[in-house]
């Protein structure tokens, strides 16, 4: 078998290998020494790209597989045929310790600026997004 059959076959059966471990089976399978720059390159001109796409493990589960086929089959016909009942959640935050605590003024002259009183919090908001309005601030 030629290097080149070996490496390709490797990352075939191997997608998610590290060039590392790839020039370290090269060398513990044929005696080959070689960098992991070089490996990489060499995918690429047999038409490999380097990508990374995960799915979740319960993605292969009979009953999460069911579950998806209802929701394309079903809920989501009903979902097209009816968008004025769609509302997506949303919830975003401020902190009031986002004031900025440091700034710049000349040599020898004192910085002042302002920040709110009282305690550090954090306000919360929460709402709504429908095709026509935003609902339920709050």
């Amino acid at each position: 078998m030629s290097y080149e059959t070996f490496l390709i076959q490797t990352v075939e059966a191997e997608p998610a290998i590290t060039m590392p471990e790839l020039a370290a089976r090269l060398l513990n399978e044929h005696g080959i020494v070689a960098a992991p720059a070089m490996l990489s390159r060499f995918p690429c001109r047999r038409g490999f790209t380097y990508k990374k796409h995960l799915m979740a493990a319960e993605c292969a589960r009979a009953d999460v597989r069911e579950e998806r086929r209802v929701w394309r089959t079903q809920r989501q016909v009903r979902m097209r045929e009816q968008p004025h009942r769609l509302v997506f959640l949303d919830e975003t935050y401020v902190n009031t310790k986002m004031t900025r605590l440091r700034g710049r003024s000349r040599k020898g002259q004192r910085l002042r600026a302002s920040a709110p009183f009282g305690h550090w919090k954090t306000h919360t908001f929460l709402a709504g997004l429908r095709c026509h309005e935003l609902s339920a601030p709050w």
